[in-house]
């Protein structure tokens, strides 16, 4: 099943292959070489995701780019920074980076509310 993706897609897919598949040496694929060289299948495409190795390996390093292609229909925006995201739960609002950020934030604020409830007790100096 060949999974279809712009040409802005494309270009973002060819950097990632050139930068991080390991099967990807000078233009060809490690994977295809049966003695002769063979052209990186994936790099050539311009239409459709060809390659299982980068489908399954490259793509989910890049997760905006995955959430954007694999699962269209399940992305959610992020409330804080708009950028796409799969969610692992139904009311998640934050991506994982902003998600960590926004739990310390709710967590001081815990503490802060917490800490002004209990009763003030200071030093007594008796005299």
């Amino acid at each position: 099943m060949v999974i279809k993706i712009t040409p802005k897609q494309s270009k973002r897919i060819n950097a990632l292959v050139r930068k991080l598949c390991c099967n990807y040496v000078g233009g060809n694929c490690l994977l295809l070489d049966d003695g002769e060289e063979h052209a990186c299948v994936q790099c050539i495409s311009r239409y459709g995701i060809y390659c299982n190795y980068f489908k399954n390996a490259v793509l989910p390093a890049d997760r905006e780019l995955f959430a954007e292609i694999m699962q269209p229909s399940r992305q959610k925006r992020c409330q804080i920074c708009k950028s796409y995201f799969v969610p692992k739960a139904k009311n998640q609002r934050y991506c994982p980076d902003c998600a960590a950020i926004q739990k310390r934030k709710k967590a001081a604020e815990r503490q802060r509310r917490k800490r002004a409830a209990l009763p003030q007790s200071g030093f007594r100096t008796e005299s």
